[in-house]
């Protein structure tokens, strides 16, 4: 690792640990950290047809596609006057990034208080390209 990878403000190292040497330690880009952050993390995603998917964050791959696990689909219909909510385990779903409206994430009071906390446009301004490739086909959540 050269002295301008240690300085560059886009490459976060990863923690060391006990068993692991400092001196070969690879550097992330913080939005492949940030991805890392949240790993495991409730989310809710509305898709085009109105359903709204309410899982687990477990991947994000290159073209922006969610994968959510132990994922519950929540549909509203209409009869008349009233509506009711028709829920469904689904289990792993893949939400395909041309199908998804929005993205939101779960989040505690503590991080609900800090201002910008995982702000789509913060995170997405970082000029280092995601696992080496063009960054242009990963949207903001």
């Amino acid at each position: 690792m050269s002295s301008k990878d240690a300085k560059d403000p886009n490459i976060v190292m990863v923690g060391p640990t006990d068993n692991v040497d400092k001196s070969v330690a690879e550097p992330l880009p913080k939005l492949v950290q940030t991805m890392t952050e949240l790993l495991n993390r409730r989310m809710k995603v509305e898709i085009t047809d109105g359903r709204v998917m309410i899982g687990s964050f477990h991947c994000l791959d290159k073209q922006g596609n969610l994968l959510l696990a132990n994922t519950t689909e929540h549909r509203t219909r209409q009869k008349g006057n009233a509506s009711s909510v028709e829920k469904r385990n689904l289990g792993l779903v893949l939400v395909p990034i041309e199908h998804r409206v929005s993205a939101q994430l779960e989040l505690s009071k503590k991080e609900a208080a800090v201002p910008g906390f995982l702000d789509p446009s913060r995170i997405m301004e970082s000029s280092e390209p995601l696992l080496g490739e063009s960054s242009d086909g990963i949207a903001a959540m």
